[in-house]
């Protein structure tokens, strides 16, 4: 059976989607047109039958398969399950500074979880948005079940600055041609659409339905719309907020042998 060659498994709201896109167009990648199968977390009873349906369609003699989970990187239950699973496997991370990460987190929760709250507020409220932005402890369990060598560790801000030579890194990393040029390489990719009206028909099990609507025009409306909103009446002055991560961010520079002092 058809099972990933590599795993992008995080960190949320770190590029994850704009990747997605690059390694889809690939014409030697398969993922699938589901770009989260959160199977390890959240499916893994249904067994690896079940999974490997989803790469049904790849050529593995041809193709190098993969799915992207973001959610994966801060579940110990689903990285030992990937594991133990997939021994062989891949494994990319890209890591965000952290108040950055945070306040995109806090901007996708203003229409539901946060919704009406400050920043200030969503912090204090809801404990997950910092607790998923201090990454040396996720670093620190991905380095412990799987070989360096079979990890690619990257950072957000090289997205943001040289997004083909992160491409290309990535691309070289998982064995495919890294010249290939992705028409999504210079692209903003959101596939947020309300996230409200998103959860609901996922969990009605209507996630293939959500991923359609979001490649079509009416998608590209609803997301314009939300972006609209409350998302850009927000404050944008962090600096002050980086304190709350400087030890994380410190841990994270040993882990990662990176001079990270931009992120403090």
């Amino acid at each position: 059976m058809n099972l990933p060659n590599f795993i992008c498994i995080g960190v949320q709201r770190a590029g994850t989607t704009w990747l997605y896109e690059c390694l889809k167009e690939h014409p030697e990648i398969f993922v699938p047109e589901d770009k989260e199968l959160h199977f390890f977390n959240d499916n893994y009873e249904e067994g690896m039958a079940y999974y490997s349906d989803f790469f049904k369609s790849a050529n593995p003699t041809k193709q190098v398969i993969g799915e992207l989970t973001p959610n994966y990187y801060h579940d110990f239950t689903a990285l030992e399950r990937i594991s133990q699973s997939l021994p062989d496997v891949k494994i990319i991370l890209i890591l965000r500074e952290p108040v950055a990460r945070a306040y995109s987190h806090y901007q996708l929760s203003l229409t539901n979880q946060c919704k009406g709250m400050t920043f200030d507020d969503a912090l204090d409220k809801r404990p997950i948005i910092k607790e998923l932005s201090m990454q040396s402890i996720f670093v620190k369990e991905v380095l412990r079940l799987f070989p360096r060598e079979r990890v690619y560790l990257d950072l957000y801000d090289n997205l943001e600055t040289q997004p083909h030579c992160l491409i290309e890194r990535i691309y070289n990393f998982i064995g495919v041609d890294d010249s290939f040029q992705p028409s999504s390489l210079n692209k903003r990719i959101n596939r947020i659409i309300f996230p409200e009206l998103q959860e609901f028909f996922v969990k009605l099990g209507l996630r293939r339905f959500v991923e359609r609507i979001k490649e079509t025009r009416l998608g590209d409306m609803i997301k314009e719309k939300y972006n609209s909103g409350d998302r850009k009446k927000v404050n944008t002055d962090l600096v002050k907020y980086k304190q709350n991560f400087n030890l994380d961010v410190c841990e994270l520079e040993k882990i990662i042998e990176q001079d990270l002092s931009h992120w403090k």
